[in-house]
């Protein structure tokens, strides 16, 4: 793992789709992966122009798979469940990043990877939580 430390990584066309315009970032000491969204598609946005929240969990399972792939290989795992708890409303022109990170992990077929994950703002103002579980393939 420890060669893919600080490298960006290419978005996947889910995160460009959304809005995402910069490179994840994979931190193999930590087992953390983050992207960074600084404009979100219009058509990403509820009818009161915040971020709508579909959005915000496609993007929390999109940066699980990427953190999954840089610990265990492509393909490796599929989503099982995931949760989105929803603590503050993101306005459209608001910079956001979502982080990801691997809670328990599972060693074979069939075991189950814990994720969880955050969504803040360039403050530090955390905008949602993410607790997913994925199982190994």
């Amino acid at each position: 793992m420890g060669k893919y430390e600080g490298l960006p990584t290419e978005l996947t066309r889910l995160a460009k789709l959304l809005g995402a315009d910069k490179l994840g970032k994979f931190n193999a000491k930590t087992k953390k992966y983050s992207v960074e969204i600084t404009n979100l598609n219009p058509e990403a946005l509820s009818f009161y122009k915040f971020a709508h929240g579909g959005a915000i969990g496609a993007l929390f399972d999109d940066t699980v798979g990427m953190c999954i792939y840089f610990c265990y290989g492509i393909n490796s795992a599929i989503t099982a469940s995931q949760t989105v708890k929803f603590i503050n409303v993101l306005s459209m022109k608001s910079p956001f990043v979502i982080t990801c990170w691997i809670d328990r992990e599972g060693k074979k077929t069939g075991d189950e990877i814990i994720m969880k994950g955050e969504a803040t703002t360039r403050s530090g103002k955390v905008i949602a939580t993410m607790e997913a579980v994925w199982i190994m393939r």
